[in-house]
């Protein structure tokens, strides 16, 4: 049986953004990655769905789409991510399944609402 299932059914969800987090772990080949966490907060759930990234971003990765979509455009002189934390938003979360037959949700879009 799956040792993980998902924490919120797939659908639309409207909430605000935790605190915005890194971590770094080891790869499979032994160098160090390094990912962004984005939680969303569902306003109907207790729990968070995370969306994670590896970085440094580059202008063709999912992270830098996925915040393009979020933030509307990225402006021409950056973002600081800091200042998402604690805004409204609504989100897709989706499943995706693993080999070893876990489930996860997945923050798979989202709009920020200033």
């Amino acid at each position: 049986p799956p040792v993980r299932t998902h924490q919120l059914g797939e659908g639309e969800y409207f909430g605000k953004i935790g605190k915005i987090r890194t971590k770094s772990m080891r790869a499979q080949d032994d160098k160090v990655v390094t990912k962004v966490l984005i939680p969303f907060k569902a306003y109907t759930e207790s729990c968070a769905v995370v969306f994670e990234a590896e970085i440094p971003i580059t202008y063709d990765d999912r992270f830098h789409r996925f915040l393009e979509e979020l933030l509307g455009g990225i402006p021409a002189d950056g973002y600081d991510l800091c200042n998402l934390e604690d805004c409204e938003a609504s989100f897709c979360v989706i499943h995706r399944h693993d080999v070893n037959g876990e489930i996860w949700d997945e923050v798979e879009k989202a709009i920020i609402f200033y």
